[in-house]
């Protein structure tokens, strides 16, 4: 996808730093920590959200349009 002049964000997240652990069993592979990330990435997070937020509104057209054509296929 050509980001047209925008810069593509990118943001690194650590299970370490970016995960709370209190009270886990870390023995159980299928039980995970909450997420809780550090405060350095707080505002990047928030801007990557933010900006998927807005191409997600922005291909809905093209989504619905494809799945009505999925469905009429189907029928």
């Amino acid at each position: 996808m050509a980001s047209q002049g925008r810069r593509v964000r990118r943001l690194a997240l650590n299970t370490f730093t970016d995960f709370d652990y209190t009270g886990v069993g870390l023995t159980d592979p299928t039980v995970t920590g909450v997420f809780a990330p550090d405060g350095r990435h707080a505002d990047d997070l928030a801007t990557l959200l933010d900006e998927v937020t807005v191409r997600s509104r922005a291909l809905a057209p093209v989504r619905a349009r494809a799945t009505g054509e999925l469905a009429a296929t189907q029928s």
